[in-house]
Formats: structure tokens, sequence, C-alpha cells
């Protein structure tokens, strides 16, 4: 099988790697990602990077913490460079209501923001 033309990784910009990691873990776990990867400690580019290595793919998504500078940059849709976008497939609708039990109501985040699950469109 050729790769040609797939998605090889993709990058997240968080303000803040602590407080976002535990959000992210909760949903990739839940999709089947493991941590292929992290850099975690001071002075340098944090990060985690998350696989699903049953796809034989090389995807990969990262989770990065922003430039300090930039760290409290509102976002502005449509603006160049803000472009964080993404969809998962989900299995169907039930499946979409075991990820907001399992994921996002039983890990209780500070600050989290959700909507009820009935909120979710399916495509």
């Amino acid at each position: 099988m050729t790769h040609r033309g797939l998605l090889h990784h993709t990058l997240i910009f968080v303000s803040d790697m602590s407080r976002s990691s535990p959000f992210y873990t909760g949903m990739f776990e839940y999709l089947g990602y493991d941590l292929a990867g992290s850099n975690l400690s001071d002075g340098s580019l944090k990060y985690e990077d998350w696989k699903r290595w049953d796809t034989d793919t090389p995807h990969e998504i990262s989770i990065c913490e922003a430039n300090e500078r930039h760290a409290e940059t509102p976002h502005v849709p449509g603006a160049v460079g803000h472009h964080h976008h993404m969809a998962f497939c989900a299995i169907d609708r039930a499946d979409i209501d075991r990820f907001y039990t399992e994921v996002l109501t039983v890990r209780s985040m500070e600050k989290a923001t959700t909507q009820p699950s009935s909120e979710i469109p399916m495509a």
C-alpha cells in the first residue's frame, strides 16, 4: 500500500500543555491513539505526539504548546494560520454519546466547556 497523498502529520497548538493534555489524552485514547512521544520539560517545545498504529499509515497528531508570546492571542476564524478544525469519524450516534459520557463527562476538567452530545452534529 502506498501512503502517497495521505496526511502525514498535523499540529494543534494550545496555550498550556498541562491544562490541555488531560482532555487530548482522554480523547485520543478513546479514539484508539497511543502516545508515540512527548516532551513536557521546560526550556524547549512542549508536545505530545499521538498515533494510531493499527492503520498502517504514518499519520500522527501533535499537540504543541504555543510560544508564550502567542499563547494568549485569540482565535480569529478565517485568519491566516488560524485553521485548526478537525472532525473525527464516529461509528454511530451511540459512539458519540459514549465519548461524551466516558471522556467529556467522566473526566471532569477545570474550565472545560462541552456541549451536550445531542447538539453535536452527525455528518
